[in-house]
């Protein structure tokens, strides 16, 4: 099932709140309850948002959470939400620091750098594209 709106292998709305967190909560990296339960509360908020104002301007819904447990009209669930914490924590307090260690190492080589710059445009290019793509043809898988 395609959950985005998107075709290729992302989804802006995680992507979005991936970056958020990152910024937000990377201060608190070795604090990680405080990680854990403010991730679970921006993406549940992001979620609901995004859910509402997918459904206001495209008329359709991306997922239904209607059969799961604790649900709120069916755009976000309990389950969901702890997953989006969880996923948060270990985002902010081990993947965010050893992607920074590694960009850093990256960074000081010239031809890091070329290849960091190459992969960033090659991977911009693609989602450009995705976009004007599923722009034309929206939800088509």
């Amino acid at each position: 099932m395609n959950r985005g709106a998107l075709f290729g292998p992302w989804l802006p709305i995680y992507g979005c709140g991936g970056v958020a967190l990152t910024f937000l909560l990377k201060r608190w990296e070795h604090k990680p309850a405080r990680v854990f339960f403010s991730s679970l509360a921006l993406c549940t908020v992001l979620e609901y948002l995004a859910s509402f104002a997918l459904e206001r301007v495209w008329g359709a819904r991306w997922w239904d959470y209607s059969g799961e447990f604790f649900n709120v009209s069916g755009r976000i669930c309990l389950l969901s939400s702890l997953l989006f914490g969880v996923g948060g924590w270990f985002l902010v307090c081990y993947i965010t620091p050893y992607l920074r260690m590694l960009y850093r190492k990256l960074y000081r080589k010239e031809d890091g750098r070329r290849g960091l710059q190459l992969a960033s445009l090659v991977l911009l290019l693609f989602f450009i594209a995705d976009a004007a793509w599923a722009a034309d043809f929206p939800h088509m898988l």
